[in-house]
């Protein structure tokens, strides 16, 4: 099963949890926003770290730990999605 199709399965088995759905939600909002931004973020901040929650972007940097550290002290962290600027990281599909 792909990582797509796994995050797929938990977010419809989710749906019984609203909270839970929310978070899922933002989840899939942030990966969509990261597909729009990615062609900009790879010119302007290549093998950076980004980090969204839901269409915002959150942060940016070369530290994924300190990214991860500096907004989970606000947000949960299944609601935030960090990718690593690459040209093909658009295929990926990596929350935390």
């Amino acid at each position: 099963m792909s990582a797509r199709a796994a995050a797929a399965e938990t977010c419809a088995s989710m749906l019984q949890d609203e909270p839970q759905l929310e978070k899922c939600a933002l989840v899939d909002l942030a990966a969509a926003q990261f597909a729009r931004d990615l062609p900009s973020l790879v010119l302007e901040s290549p093998h950076e770290w980004v980090i969204y929650r839901g269409r915002d972007r959150l942060g940016l940097g070369s530290d994924e730990t300190a990214l991860v550290r500096r907004w989970t002290k606000r947000f949960p962290l299944e609601e935030l999605l960090i990718r690593k600027v690459e040209p093909d990281a658009g295929s990926l599909f990596t929350t935390w």
